[in-house]
């Protein structure tokens, strides 16, 4: 069940991922403990607009290796970081 915290942090994700178009999105880390990074994630892999797909990390940790337990994952952060 998506929640409003979830929401914001998709809509958060995607504003970034926008006003950077130029950023390669494989440079695009969406740390969280909600829907909204892995929602972001589909949308910018999809977009069809040259975006590359946002990879999610916990602590360093490669998230999409651990995909099937993304949301066991303790100690995520919810901030949205441009590198």
């Amino acid at each position: 069940m998506t929640v409003e915290s979830d929401i914001d942090d998709a809509l958060g994700a995607l504003a970034c991922l926008k006003e950077n178009a130029d950023v390669d999105g494989r440079r695009i880390a969406v740390p969280g403990k909600s829907l909204g990074g892995i929602v972001s994630s589909a949308v910018a892999g999809r977009a069809g607009n040259g975006l590359k797909p946002v990879v999610l990390w916990n602590r360093g940790i490669n998230a999409p290796a651990a995909f099937d337990t993304i949301f066991g994952l303790g100690g995520m952060r919810r901030r949205l970081v441009a590198t």
